[in-house]
Order: structure tokens, then sequence, then C-alpha cells
């Protein structure tokens, strides 16, 4: 049985997006993070990023609370432990 949580936000900006893909993402999704700050993210960077991780600049809202219309950026727990995780709608297997 899957168990829908709430997501946190990094709490470190990162200074590019070229930095966050550097990061073990994965392992960033298992401890509860689905979001990042980037500090310099431009419009075309936000085109096309797959990653299983909402990306955010510097002056996005976060708000974790899944529901109707708004960012589907939530996890899917199973037996205590994250294995799947939903960023921009997309689904990532993080087993």
């Amino acid at each position: 049985k899957l168990e829908l949580r709430e997501g946190r936000l990094y709490p470190s900006p990162m200074g590019s997006v070229e930095a966050l893909r550097r990061m073990d993402l994965t392992n960033l999704v298992r401890q509860g993070y689905v979001a990042v700050r980037v500090a310099s993210l431009t419009p075309a960077q936000r085109v096309g990023l797959r990653l299983p991780v909402h990306v955010l600049d510097a002056d996005d809202k976060f708000d974790p609370t899944p529901g109707e219309g708004k960012e589907a950026n939530f996890l899917l727990f199973e037996n205590g432990k994250v294995k799947y995780a939903v960023a921009n709608g997309f689904l990532f297997n993080v087993e």
C-alpha cells in the first residue's frame, strides 16, 4: 500500500542548474526533499528539466500540500521508505 506524503524544500539554494545536476538527487528525495531553489535559474533552463525534484528560482513560492489545481510535487512511501517521487507531475522511481 502506498502512502502519499508532502515533501520538503531543500534548505540551501544551489548556485546553478549544473551544480544541482551534480548532486545525488535520488538520495535527496529519499531524505524527503521534493524541491530545490537555484539562484541563477533562467526561463530557458526551466524548459525540459526532468529531474526528480521541483526546481524553483529565488522568487518562486513553494507549497508542499498536494491538492487540486496545484503543482504535483509529493512523495509516495511504501513500508516507511520513499518509493516514488512526483516532481512537476512526472513520476520517478527512487528505490
